[in-house]
């Protein structure tokens, strides 16, 4: 066991940490942005390999570097209060809210898309205004999405 006092991280260390992760994953989020604009079903298609990369990303790295590549470039760890290395478990408990977020909000898009032709979904990024769109999907979105969305902003 390491006798050396566990030292917190500064705010400034993991947000900086939290901005190089998003950096180093932008060209995936451009692929995303691009994917739900252009298919219907993109998030379909997309669900399980997010499924697997978020899971390699966030708990695969965390398990097997001491964090993601954003952490360790600014040269922090994600340890034990005792200073070990966390397990598998720690690292997928640990992202778990995370994922089911972002689980949640694909299951959101695809009942969204399940209920729209080709057409509508085209009109959608191509004719109706921002405004226009925003009220559109809120439409398309089932009956349970909104209170499940307040409670995952809260």
């Amino acid at each position: 066991m390491d006798a050396t006092p566990i030292e917190y991280s500064r705010f400034g260390a993991r947000l900086g940490a939290l901005l190089l992760d998003g950096v180093i994953l932008s060209p995936l989020f451009v692929l995303i942005f691009w994917g739900g604009r252009h298919y219907r079903l993109f998030s379909l298609y997309y669900l399980i390999p997010q499924a697997i990369f978020a899971l390699f990303y966030s708990v695969y790295l965390v398990r097997r570097y001491g964090g993601t590549p954003g952490k360790l470039i600014v040269g922090l760890r994600i340890r034990r209060l005792d200073g070990s290395p966390i397990g598998y478990g720690q690292a997928f408990v640990r992202f778990l809210p995370w994922w089911l977020i972002g689980i949640v909000g694909s299951v959101i898009a695809i009942a969204r898309a399940s209920h729209i032709s080709d057409a509508d979904f085209y009109s959608l990024y191509h004719v109706l205004t921002l405004p226009q769109r925003v009220r559109r999907l809120a439409e398309l979105d089932p009956s349970w999405a909104r209170p499940v969305q307040l409670a995952m902003n809260s």
